[in-house]
């Protein structure tokens, strides 16, 4: 159900982003542990996740959209 791939769309941002706090916290390089704090912050951000919520609530307009039809 739409309602369902939402809650699993959010389960797996939030556990894609817990290894990506593991990966950064682990990593030796310097270099890298900044690229990934960068990326880390832009995904935890506000924005990012309307964006989100928006592509999520579109797929649902969509399907409940193709079912009525």
């Amino acid at each position: 159900s739409p309602i369902m791939k939402r809650v699993r769309m959010k389960t797996y941002t939030q556990k894609a982003l817990q290894l990506m706090e593991e990966c950064q916290t682990l990593a030796e390089d310097p270099g890298f542990k900044d690229k990934a704090e960068k990326l880390l912050n832009i995904f935890q951000s506000d924005l990012f996740q309307a964006l989100l919520d928006i592509q999520t609530e579109r797929q649902t307009l969509d399907f409940i959209y193709t079912v009525c039809i």
